[in-house]
């Protein structure tokens, strides 16, 4: 299985139309299942609705006439590092940054009225550049660890009001096998069945090995609960005397546990405390200079 399979970003379907106003939106499922896998509804002044954002990566094209067309749209999650840096996946971001778009909502929208008033939405910000953590640019077709699955994206517009940065975890903080970690996301509520969360989900599960590989830790999703498809670049926060700090982001299945990717077995979280230099160190350049990061380095498949 290649790592576009195991990757737990989503496609939505084929959305077509002109402009930015789609025609049509094909989602599977768009029912009340409460659930992340398993979950419960995050609430508007949850710490974690604040600092959580979704990530729309539009797929444009031309028609026979030479109109622009939204042929596609993917889904992640990020989370708030600043007034305008948010972290995800590195495999959420895009070689042109211009392609993604932020919603800073916990509701997921009807995506065809979504697009038609977009540009009169003020929960709506436009990524313009990003990085992606050394290992994703160099990840192989094979790689089963350490992936840097990473990326850091900025955008316009600052923060909407109410919405803050997570705090990330201190680089003296010790992560424990069963330690209590709570994921949230925008993803599938049913990895097997394909059925959609409407608002953001968070559920608590434990951590089931710390030290998965140098830079990743593996979360238990086996008894119902757990990160699926769509919540790629979600957070997972630990917490310590009411204060959550983010510990890692949401990357892939892990092949062993769950061969066929469907959210039922473990999953791989790219740690953040391995890249606390690269993250300040790359926010720093992102937000001196408006011509860093135009285009988003991705890896190259061998």
């Amino acid at each position: 299985m290649g790592v576009s399979q195991r990757v737990l970003g989503v496609f939505l379907g084929v959305v077509l139309g002109t402009g930015c106003a789609p025609q049509s939106h094909q989602m599977i499922g768009t029912g009340n299942s409460s659930a992340i896998i398993g979950g419960t509804a995050v609430g508007e002044q949850d710490p974690i609705n604040i600092s959580t954002v979704q990530l729309l990566h539009v797929d444009l094209a031309k028609d026979q006439q030479g109109h622009t067309i939204i042929k596609g749209l993917e889904t992640c999650t990020g989370t708030i590092l600043s007034q305008d840096i948010i972290l995800t996946a590195g495999h959420c971001s895009s070689k042109n940054p211009r392609e993604l778009i932020l919603l800073f909502s916990n509701q997921v929208p009807d995506f065809k009225a979504f697009f038609q008033t977009i540009s009169q939405n003020k929960l709506v910000r436009r990524v313009v550049a990003g990085v992606t953590a050394p290992n994703w640019q160099h990840l192989s077709g094979n790689s089963d660890e350490n992936w840097g699955d990473l990326s850091l994206l900025r955008f316009t517009g600052g923060l909407p009001e109410g919405y803050v940065p997570a705090t990330l975890l201190p680089a003296n903080a010790v992560l424990a096998a069963k330690m209590p970690v709570t994921l949230a996301g925008f993803g599938e509520t049913d990895g097997v069945k394909q059925t959609y969360a409407t608002e953001l989900l968070k559920v608590t599960v434990q951590i089931a090995d710390p030290n998965f590989t140098q830079t990743e830790m593996q979360i238990d999703n086996t008894n119902g609960e757990g990160a699926c498809h769509g919540d790629s670049g979600g957070p997972a926060y630990v917490s310590s005397k009411g204060q959550n700090y983010l510990a890692g982001v949401t990357s892939r299945a892990d092949i062993k546990s769950d061969p066929q990717a469907v959210c039922v077995g473990k999953t791989i979280y790219t740690k953040v405390q391995p890249y606390l230099s690269w993250i300040s160190t790359e926010t720093q350049k992102l937000e001196a200079n408006s011509n860093y990061g135009l285009i988003i380095a991705e890896p190259v498949q061998k």
